[in-house]
């Protein structure tokens, strides 16, 4: 029998953990949708990041956490992004209240149009034409999914749009922490700030969940912290071009929950401005992944 190479066997593995990523992310913003329809964006952040906390503590042991040792690592960074990743959370969850699920999801797809610009001016990347026709193809995207000619504002999209570019920036400070820090460490750490963050607006306006909504909380924090790890774990097994193709598969299972538990219904201009989205997303990833494989090839010739 022959044996399959390695670097196969990982990319097949990285591949697999990806698309499980997207499944869980797709069930954590079902439940999102589902508490933020009765419960407030400042609860629903407080509830998951508490849970996702407690749910997270056993995974300790598989990043062998050391508390003397590991609390040294953390800095001013995962400050930065527990704090934007909470307001994240805050306008995610307030967009989703009143946005399709299968349109919050296609918006979501903008977030590498976003992190290319802000790598561009803030990490001083190298900008190439072809990287500037994937962000405005992006962009254009994002623009027919709002649909502005309806002269409808959905003020509930414009949060969604607004957490992604706060998501964005959290992808690069956690670039930053990555190269020293365990992704369990990053979320244990993130949860860990967030949870006393969020905690004076819960103390001033509390909320008392039913059983029900304790069970879907849970789920929900777990949900998430699998998701993170999960991706995580994808990204150190293989390239990132090799799993960038799938995440067409989030828009699919937007489109899929979102008619399941919510009766809802894609529109023509989400499907359009998705495709935009996805087609630029896909051109500025793989744009950036071919530069990185150029520098490593000219640092190895030297």
């Amino acid at each position: 029998m022959a044996r399959v190479p390695k670097q196969k066997t990982d990319d097949l593995l990285g591949i697999g953990y990806m698309v499980t990523s997207y499944c869980l992310y797709a069930v954590v913003n079902c439940l999102v949708k589902v508490l933020g329809g009765h419960i407030s964006s400042y609860n629903v952040a407080f509830f998951r990041y508490l849970f996702s906390l407690i749910t997270l503590i056993p995974f300790l042991s598989i990043a062998e956490f050391n508390f003397k040792k590991d609390i040294k690592a953390f800095n001013g960074y995962n400050i930065m992004r527990s704090a934007i990743s909470f307001v994240s959370m805050m306008w995610f969850s307030a967009g989703l209240a009143g946005t399709p699920l299968n349109k919050a999801m296609s918006l979501t797809f903008i977030t590498p149009i976003f992190v290319s610009i802000m790598g561009i001016f803030w990490l001083k990347e190298k900008s190439s034409i072809e990287k500037w026709i994937a962000i405005f193809i992006g962009l254009i995207g994002g623009v027919i999914i709002e649909n502005p000619a309806s002269g409808v504002l959905d003020y509930s999209s414009l949060y969604i749009i607004g957490s992604c570019f706060l998501w964005a920036l959290t992808t690069l400070v956690i670039k930053i922490l990555s190269e020293k820090q365990d992704p369990i460490m990053i979320s244990f750490y993130m949860s860990l700030v967030t949870v006393p963050l969020s905690l004076p607006y819960f103390l001033y306006n509390p909320y008392i969940p039913t059983l029900k909504e304790v069970g879907i909380m849970v789920a929900l924090g777990a949900t998430y912290n699998l998701a993170q790890i999960t991706g995580a774990k994808a990204y150190h097994l293989t390239k990132l071009t090799v799993v960038a193709p799938f995440d067409f598969m989030r828009m699919i299972l937007g489109i899929v929950m979102g008619y399941i538990f919510f009766d809802e219904v894609v529109a023509d201009n989400t499907i359009i401005g998705s495709v935009l989205i996805i087609m630029g997303a896909t051109l500025a990833v793989y744009k950036e992944a071919k530069a990185k494989v150029r520098k490593k090839g000219v640092e190895a010739s030297k």
